[in-house]
């Protein structure tokens, strides 16, 4: 059914003009004598030569999109869109060994509002990128681009820019007064260019990697961080450091929905939960993540009274006294990941009433003992759940202690087999 509906929708689609889709059945007899307005090549597995489209059919293209991981050789030059607004060459090889596309020519399409070159072998952006002053949208994700070109700061429409972590920032970004979106930005070590980004008010999301920064560096940051009042999103990639500083001085924006830090290697962590982070400063956040050295019950409350919050991932390699989860917590969370916990976390009556995912740290002696019932009762809405059984207290033998596990993922299984929503379960 799925399928008769597409190919309805790309068949009315292509009789209005809309957009035309050419794939490996269409291909070979695409309408020459129509002139393309939005046209998509897709999963095409046959070689096809490019005499098949001249300038003519290609001269009022808006959009061009590809979707296609064969040798591309046979797509046209970029020199027979004249008023190309959308390019989208994901997926689709590198420019000189399969696309058969030199992005030389990219600077001649004046018209140009998107530029996508995600997951593509592309390694470098032209030099004159700066002369497509209506660009808006730039995505570099996943290709081998490792830097921007000088004349990109002459970009002052761009909103929306998508690069990988190794992409810094250039001196003179803050002529990108459009700025929205900036994501993947590697922090440079240069003071002036940090500086820089305290002049792009527009950011919304922003999204960027601070390895290897001194403390100077880190104020600096810090301080032009404190001068984006729009922002919606915040993601902070091995920022441990610049979490502990920012959890003294630093002001979030009133609106702040998101709030990610990330360092995979965990080698610099935040020490503490930064103040900032409570119910006051955060009134609309709504998503969590977040790793610090220690953790203790207060601040599994502080977090938990966030009114707006719904997705939580929360690691901690240290936890001070008994971590529980009280009655009035997570009144809207949907999902809540503790991660690396050593712990246990008790979870009372009352707490996450609309919980569907959840992953936590149980001691398996309590459940097994029946020391504590299992918290699975206690959630209405859950519709999955990750258990992660400690038994580091215990002090049996090895196979007293296998028994113990045995015991307790039995009684887990139980207890989801008897919740009125029977959540898959995970021990």
């Amino acid at each position: 059914m799925h399928d008769m509906v597409l190919d309805l929708i790309c068949s009315l689609s292509s009789d209005e003009n809309f957009i035309s889709i050419l794939d490996n059945v269409g291909w070979h007899a695409p309408n020459l004598q129509r002139k393309f307005r939005r046209l998509s090549l897709q999963n095409i597995r046959a070689k096809i030569h490019n005499h098949q489209f001249d300038s003519t059919v290609l001269s009022k293209v808006r959009t061009f999109a590809v979707f296609s991981t064969i040798s591309c050789d046979w797509l046209p030059s970029l020199s027979s869109f004249q008023f190309l607004r959308v390019l989208d060459l994901g997926n689709c090889g590198s420019q000189k060994s399969s696309s058969g596309i030199s992005l030389k020519y990219v600077c001649d399409l004046i018209h140009l509002r998107y530029l996508g070159l995600q997951d593509t072998n592309v390694n470098e952006l032209p030099m004159d990128i700066g002369k497509l002053q209506l660009l808006q949208t730039l995505n570099t994700r996943r290709s081998n681009i490792k830097e921007l070109p000088p004349s990109f700061v002459r970009l002052r429409n761009l909103i929306c820019l998508h690069v990988d972590g190794g992409v810094s920032l250039l001196k003179g970004m803050s002529n990108l007064m459009s700025l929205e979106v900036l994501s993947g930005i590697q922090v440079p070590l240069s003071p002036h260019t940090v500086k820089e980004l305290r002049h792009l008010t527009e950011v919304r999301e922003l999204s960027f990697n601070c390895l290897e920064m001194e403390q100077d560096l880190i104020n600096i940051l810090i301080e032009s961080l404190g001068n984006l009042h729009k922002l919606q999103e915040l993601s902070i990639g091995y920022g441990g450091k610049l979490i502990g500083c920012m959890g003294e001085s630093w002001v979030p924006p009133p609106h702040l929905r998101e709030f990610i830090s990330w360092d995979p290697y965990r080698d610099d962590l935040s020490w503490r939960l930064p103040k900032w982070i409570n119910s006051t400063s955060l009134p609309h956040l709504s998503s969590l993540t977040i790793d610090v050295e220690e953790l203790d019950g207060d601040d599994i409350q502080i977090i938990g009274m966030l009114p707006a919050l719904q997705y939580l991932s929360l690691s901690a390699t240290n936890a001070i006294g008994s971590l529980v989860v009280r009655a009035d917590a997570f009144p809207s969370a949907i999902s809540c990941r503790f991660n690396l916990f050593r712990t246990p976390i008790c979870i009372l009556l009352g707490a996450m009433p609309m919980v569907q995912h959840l992953e936590f740290p149980v001691c398996a002696w309590s459940i097994a003992s029946g020391e504590v019932d299992s918290v699975l009762g206690h959630l209405p809405s859950l519709e999955h759940v990750e258990v992660m059984l400690i038994y580091e207290n215990f002090s049996g033998m090895q196979k007293a202690r296998r028994e113990v596990i045995n015991t307790a993922q039995a009684w887990l299984r139980c207890e989801a087999e008897a919740h009125p929503k029977c959540p898959t379960i995970v021990c």
